[in-house]
């Protein structure tokens, strides 16, 4: 598999298309409980034998991007996401905290401007049309609560969390956090010290596989940060997923993306950063 996605690399393939080719050719399958067991052990063995699946999974990914760097193919987020240059204005709506936020933004960015939107709508579909590169949104108040509305607006815009920054105001009595958002993932600078958060939407529609990526992530050295439920409408009805944040400290997130990508359905990457705080 590592030999096949070098060549396709070669020939100019995206990391990510041959992480969507290898999940249709692989299957596993949790074996059968062995003849013989007890009625009432029965449902223990296929529990274990489930899990020992899940962990074959995990496995693999190990096994495969190790393989990979032996024949010179380096997984990385930026690989696996997508990494573009865009023009370094940043819209927001203009208030004394949203400004504070600005300030802390601009230090990560390459000759920033700004461009004031009149209200967070317009802010998120500026980015969305490619009119400026980039958005500062409020994402959080009182205490690590999402603000439904936002969240609405960049799933609705298909926007990524690139950076998290909490803002305190004049007096120091703000209980807000905002957010550097933009229309695709970008490198943003962290150091070995740093909490790094990755957000994702797993839809509720793929059944049990939430405790099989929690189960992933800690494999890999990640632990979960939060999980929440949200629903947002779309055309065809109301849509129920899994916000999952994951956490690790200073380490790129390339391996939980590689297995996301080849076993878990319809996963959404929402957001990579770190807490300014």
């Amino acid at each position: 598999y590592a030999k096949e996605a070098r060549e396709l690399l070669r020939e100019g393939a995206g990391a990510q298309d041959i992480l969507v080719l290898l999940s249709e050719e692989l299957r596993f399958e949790p074996s059968e409980a062995p003849e013989g067991v007890l009625p009432e052990n029965e449902g223990r063995i296929k529990g274990l034998m489930a899990t020992l699946t899940e962990y074959e999974k995990i496995s693999f990914t190990e096994l495969y991007i190790e393989a990979l760097s032996e024949l010179g193919v380096t997984l990385t987020e930026d690989v696996l996401l997508g990494s573009a240059p865009r023009d370094a204005v940043v819209t927001y709506v203009k208030n004394a905290l949203s400004d504070e936020a600005y300030d802390v933004f601009a230090e990560s960015l390459s000759d920033p401007r700004v461009a004031y939107a009149k209200d967070f709508k317009e802010a998120a579909g500026a980015v969305r049309e490619g009119v400026v590169g980039y958005a500062v949104l409020p994402l959080e108040e009182g205490g690590d609560y999402r603000i439904p509305a936002i969240n609405a607006l960049i799933y609705a815009n298909d926007l990524k969390i690139l950076s998290v920054t909490p803002v305190f105001g004049f007096d120091g009595s703000a209980d807000l956090k905002c957010a550097l958002v933009a229309s695709g993932f970008a490198p943003m600078p962290y150091s070995p010290e740093d909490d790094r958060y990755l957000e994702l939407l797993i839809p509720k529609a793929s059944g049990g596989e939430i405790g099989a990526v929690l189960m992933a992530a800690s494999a890999f050295g990640a632990e979960a940060y939060r999980i929440n439920s949200v629903s947002f409408d779309e055309e065809t009805g109301n849509e129920s997923y899994y916000s999952v944040i994951l956490k690790r400290q200073g380490e790129d997130f390339a391996d939980v993306l590689t297995y996301l990508s080849v076993f878990v359905s319809g996963y959404l990457p929402v957001g990579i950063y770190k807490n300014l705080e």
